[in-house]
């Protein structure tokens, strides 16, 4: 038991400050995510719901875990990429990750695409709101 008010104001704040933060938080892949190739792949291809997805998926996989190259982009694809059912939306989150992480290209129109296409359904959708990015 806290006899002491000021250790029990600093156990509730704590606790409040613990509360606040989301259910999965941005930091949550790097402490809970996958460590190898294979858990990886168990972890987001199930998730993947396109072809496309499944291989931008895979992809990110093999360059984070095997080949350890544009870990930033692959962390990027998989991120955004899952839950995506539309393929146009998969190929504009791709090539967003690659100019923000690989081509250094920091655009508005990326920055809008990995915002606003993630979890996108049909193409169509996905061509109308690439559309209004452009702008």
């Amino acid at each position: 038991m806290l006899r002491n008010p000021m250790s029990l104001f600093t156990a509730v704040s704590i606790l409040s400050i613990l509360l606040s933060f989301p259910a999965q938080p941005a930091y949550a892949d790097w402490l809970f995510g996958p460590d190898n190739f294979e858990e990886c792949i168990e972890e987001y291809l199930p998730r993947a719901e396109t072809d496309s997805a499944a291989r931008v998926i895979h992809t990110a996989c093999d360059r984070k875990f095997r080949k350890k190259q544009n870990t930033e982009q692959a962390e990027c694809w998989l991120k955004h990429v899952v839950d995506t059912r539309s393929d146009v939306a998969v190929r504009a989150i791709a090539t967003a990750c690659s100019n923000l992480y690989v081509n250094n290209k920091k655009t508005d129109w990326s920055n809008c695409v990995l915002k606003k296409l993630p979890g996108v359904k049909v193409d169509a959708a996905a061509r109308s709101i690439g559309a209004t990015c452009r702008t």
